[in-house]
């Protein structure tokens, strides 16, 4: 697939990680560090609320004794996140530990097989794969 990707200037942008597409990005729009920071903090206080509140737990499958989103910080002001250096662009950077999505930031795993294996196999029917769809949008 990377060898067909090399031949189009769209598919390779879409290589760039993350991290330098919210730079790219936060420069594109003139957003600046204070109110990212402000925004996370925010971020952070709802997710706790909501977390509190139970709202998320039809949304997560317990793994071992992981049950809920650690990566909330319901402690978080945007003070604190002042304080935290740029991870992408260290020079005039934006995006930080604090303010962007943590690296555990969800997982999912999926076994996907043919009505007949899974027949053959005796596993159980839970679901049928119609479509899938994939949106992005450009990094910069």
């Amino acid at each position: 697939v990377v060898q067909n990707c090399r031949h189009s200037r769209d598919a390779m942008g879409c290589l760039i990680p993350m991290g330098v597409t919210s730079e790219n990005v936060s420069k594109k729009y003139r957003l600046d560090r204070s109110a990212l920071d402000r925004f996370a903090a925010e971020s952070h206080r709802k997710a706790a609320r909501a977390q509190s509140l139970g709202k998320f737990r039809a949304e997560i499958t317990p793994v071992g004794d992981v049950s809920r989103d650690d990566g909330i910080r319901p402690d978080t002001t945007a003070e604190t996140l002042s304080k935290l250096k740029p991870v992408f662009d260290k020079a005039e950077g934006s995006t930080t530990a604090g303010n962007s999505s943590q690296l555990t930031d969800g997982a999912a795993a999926v076994l996907l097989m043919s009505r007949e294996e899974a027949v053959k196999r005796k596993l159980p029917i839970w679901g049928v794969w119609r479509s899938y769809a994939v949106e992005g949008v450009p990094p910069d």
